[in-house]
């Protein structure tokens, strides 16, 4: 048996577009900063958290809520950063003028 840290919790999706490409990029993104394993769960769906493609095929939409597991060192720091992506609806940032 493992004994490798193990944290749970449920996210909420709150974006009223739900999660498109856009949000499932950012969920990877960060998720990629993370040595361990982030995965999320809807129903008995599950999509590993750093793949884009497999969040997006979670049709999660505004209202879902998808619990989330992660494995590792720092896996209380992932969840928290999660929670507040998905508490922020997931911001875009603005273009730069050099754009």
């Amino acid at each position: 048996m493992s004994n490798e840290p193990i944290c749970r919790d449920t996210l909420l999706v709150e974006s009223p577009n739900g999660l498109h490409l856009v949000p499932c990029s950012q969920i990877a993104r960060l998720v990629s900063e993370f040595s361990g394993t982030v995965m999320l769960h809807k129903g008995d769906r599950s999509a590993d958290a750093s793949a884009v493609i497999q969040i997006a095929a979670l049709g999660a939409a505004q209202g879902t809520e998808l619990a989330v597991v992660a494995t590792g060192e720092g896996c209380e720091q992932i969840v928290a950063h999660l929670k507040e992506l998905f508490a922020s609806g997931f911001p875009t940032p603005e273009p730069s003028e050099a754009e």
